[in-house]
């Protein structure tokens, strides 16, 4: 078959989950999550989710090997609740072989329990106060069936002590083990800010490494979380992130290689050959692009689609911009990436323009929150003048997409809008973008996506920047009172 060329914006508005893994224990799966904000976005990352059960490790590299994905180069995000703690140590045993990077962000939930032994064996890692949880660990109901007490007491005594030595020896915290096999497998004990510093992004021995070869400054980390929108130093510790990723990637790609091979020698001469020469062809990379995204060919070559392609914005954590991340996953045959790609295109691209699955706006003037369809919820109605430009919006969250914790949640937002001046293709706008939004501290963050305007009954897109700061509702700030107080009402009720 003649090779097709390739493209892609990689923009997603939404967390939605791409062909996902067999769920029958831990779920595995490609979906798109920058790295760095840890928001729905701009980048292809593994997700783990759902619990850890016997058979998950040879799970994980099954999928890996069938969507020819290199885990070493790729973000993993945690989310799952835990489960049996000796497949835990394997898959975490994995995860330090290939000098991996983990995350755990607001938007895909917390990694507690075994999902410790994960987040603790990664070289990078990530996290917020509150979204890694630790207690005692446990084993899978069926490692008990057919054994006597005594030999239950023994397999548990043993795994515990397996998984105890091998925090040890990552150098976790004794104050953090020792919480972590005191707290009963009932109770949980959720990590601060100061405990997750002390455990560190890195492990120390790594820490040294990069500061030996890679030039990390120690002060840098800190002083970006202070000063968010420094550029420059963001950009020197993405240097010191690529050229750890460059000195690791041998050893990486080899223990990688090693875990493969020792699990496809375990399967049937029948099921090794189909895992392997799942991916051995672009035909099958056409096949999953046909049956997901029935018109790709179309997408492929729209003037829009190519617009997105030259998003300067786009490039990912290691320095790969969209166009090559998507060259490179179809030269691989990574078919789960290739349509996760088009797939985050595609639905911003069809929110935009499907102008009619819109809500209809409420009368100008009101403010009201209700029921508009069953995907979208009106939450605020605003008229406003800037400029000498009159402008009325109307806003919706999209239901489909909204996360909440305590008072806080982030949602898709979609903005109607009407003008009775300025250029005549700017009258009418429709944007997609995500916010977070803080209730109690009445703030919210809008972090970009896309616009469109109307030209020549065509919808055309074109970026929605992000707010550089939070926005706070003050009695100055009318507009975000307005916002905020809409779209909490909205959510929590009045």
């Amino acid at each position: 078959m003649r090779r097709i060329q390739i493209f892609s914006a990689l923009i997603a508005t939404t967390l939605v989950p791409f062909l996902a893994g067999v769920c029958h224990g831990m779920d595995v799966r490609v979906v798109d999550i920058n790295p760095v904000t840890k928001e729905a976005g701009a980048y292809p990352t593994l997700v783990l989710s759902g619990e850890i059960l016997t058979g998950d490790y040879e799970r994980l590299l099954g999928y890996a090997i069938e969507n020819n994905l290199d885990l070493h180069a790729m973000s993993i995000t945690l989310a799952t609740p835990g489960g049996d703690i000796s497949e835990a140590l394997k898959i975490g045993q994995l995860l330090k072989s290939i000098y991996a990077t983990v995350d755990v962000g607001p938007v895909t939930g917390p990694c507690a329990s075994a999902c410790f032994i994960l987040y603790a064996s990664a070289v990078n890692r990530s996290a917020t106060a509150g979204t890694v949880g630790i207690h005692r660990p446990y084993l899978s109901k069926e490692r008990f069936q057919n054994l006597s007490p005594s030999q239950a007491e023994k397999l548990e005594t043993n795994a515990l002590l397996a998984a105890e030595d091998y925090l040890h020896k990552l150098r976790v915290p004794s104050s953090l083990v020792d919480v972590m096999f005191e707290n009963a497998s009932s109770e949980i004990h959720w990590l601060t800010d100061d405990e997750l510093q002390a455990l560190g992004e890195n492990p120390a021995w790594y820490e040294e490494f990069l500061i030996a070869r890679c030039n990390l400054n120690k002060e840098a980390r800190p002083y970006y979380l202070a000063h968010p929108d420094d550029k420059v130093v963001f950009a020197k510790l993405m240097e010191v992130y690529g050229c750890g990723k460059r000195l690791t990637e041998q050893e990486a790609v080899s223990n990688f290689e090693a875990a493969k091979e020792g699990y496809v020698r375990q399967l049937s001469p029948g099921d090794a050959q189909r895992l392997t020469h799942a991916a051995d062809s672009h035909d099958k990379v056409y096949a999953a692009l046909n049956t997901d995204i029935p018109n790709w060919k179309q997408i492929n070559t729209s003037k829009a689609f190519l617009a997105w392609l030259d998003d300067g914005d786009q490039a990912g954590a290691n320095g790969i911009s969209t166009k090559s991340l998507l060259s490179n996953a179809f030269e691989a045959n990574q078919k789960a990436v290739v349509v996760s790609i088009f797939k985050a295109y595609l639905r911003q691209h069809s929110g935009i323009a499907d102008t009619a699955s819109a809500p209809t706006p409420p009368q100008l003037g009101t403010s009201a929150v209700s029921t508009s369809t069953d995907r979208w919820v009106t939450f605020a109605d605003i008229s406003e003048n800037s400029g000498g430009l009159n402008t009325h919006a109307t806003w919706y969250i999209d239901r489909n997409s909204l996360q909440k914790k305590g008072s806080e949640f982030s949602a898709d937002v979609r903005v109607t809008a009407t003008n009775d001046g300025g250029l005549p293709q700017l009258r009418n706008t429709i944007s997609l973008t995500r916010w977070s939004v803080n209730c109690s501290g009445r703030s919210y963050w809008d972090h970009g996506g896309t616009t469109a305007y109307r030209d020549n009954g065509q919808w055309i897109p074109s970026p929605y920047p992000a707010s550089d700061k939070p926005v706070a509702a003050t009695p100055s700030n009318k507009r975000a009172t307005q916002l905020i107080e809409g779209i909490c009402t909205a959510v929590y009720g009045p």
